[in-house]
């Protein structure tokens, strides 16, 4: 059983990645950029994050991982595009 101070870690973390998620596609549509554009800027910012928590490269990429990394950048692309190209609530209901 984890120690209570990693677990409030853990806690922490959940409710970060929860805050970052549900805003995404609020930010995705305050952004004035191309779809292509935004997925750059967010796998910039990802890979410094990941290169600061993990401190080191993996040197073994299997099939698998390089499989697993095409299908997340499919979702993104397919999520960041359908956002920018659906109206946004405000723009629906204006008058």
């Amino acid at each position: 059983m984890p120690s209570l101070p990693s677990r409030r870690k853990a806690v922490l973390f959940l409710a970060i990645c929860a805050l970052l998620w549900s805003t995404s596609g609020v930010l995705v549509k305050a952004l004035d950029w191309q779809p292509i554009s935004i997925l750059a800027g967010r796998g910039i910012f990802t890979s410094i994050v990941f290169l600061l928590y993990m401190r080191r490269l993996h040197k073994n990429i299997s099939r698998w991982t390089l499989l697993a990394a095409g299908g997340s950048l499919e979702t993104q692309f397919l999520f960041v595009t359908s956002t920018k190209l659906t109206k946004s609530v405000f723009q629906k209901f204006q008058c």
